[in-house]
């Protein structure tokens, strides 16, 4: 995953911020870029 998916899961979000599958899928995107306290809290 890259910044073009992230920024696709923040419109994701945007449009529904109930949509717990779209932060699942950002936080792991954050994960594989080494940012794990943003990946901690899209899947708090």
């Amino acid at each position: 995953m890259n910044g073009q998916t992230i920024r696709e899961l923040d419109e994701i979000i945007r449009l529904n911020p109930e949509d717990a599958k779209a932060y699942i899928n950002r936080g792991y995107a954050y994960y594989e870029k080494g940012d794990y306290d943003q990946a901690i809290s899209d899947y708090d």
